[in-house]
């Protein structure tokens, strides 16, 4: 299991904002098309809303109050077990782990960011990939 602490946006002054179509297939195309359209079902419309930091007496003028973890859990199926027991190389990990269902950090955090809870920059900050 891994996990990060990302800030999360002030409750109190968060901005709902309308995406671009270009950031939104950014975020569709980081957390991985397919596994979207699977996992997270949400289409651009007008309608689409995301929040973004503002700043009040609240979050001292930071557009952030607290913070809240996101998280990845490799499950040790049959598969996985047989590649740790081959040394194979971690790519080859992650990607049955991907095939057997695994939500990473990165995917974690844009669910986030679909609930209004964090934006991509904080995501970022914690994320290698």
């Amino acid at each position: 299991m891994a996990q990060r602490l990302v800030r999360t946006l002030c409750r109190d002054c968060k901005k709902p904002y309308h995406p671009t179509r270009d950031e939104y297939d950014k975020l569709v195309r980081t957390y991985g098309q397919e596994a979207f359209e699977k996992n997270v079902k949400i289409p651009y419309s007008e309608d689409l809303t995301l929040y973004k930091p503002d700043g009040c007496d609240q979050c001292n003028n930071s557009g952030y109050l607290g913070r809240m973890a996101i998280h990845e859990l490799l499950v040790g199926t049959d598969d996985i077990k047989r590649l740790i027991q081959t040394n194979a190389l971690v790519e080859d990990v992650r990607n049955q782990a991907l095939l057997d269902g695994m939500t990473t950090l990165k995917q974690d955090g844009i669910e986030k960011i679909f609930k209004g809870l964090t934006d991509l920059v904080q995501v970022r900050k914690v994320t290698i990939r």
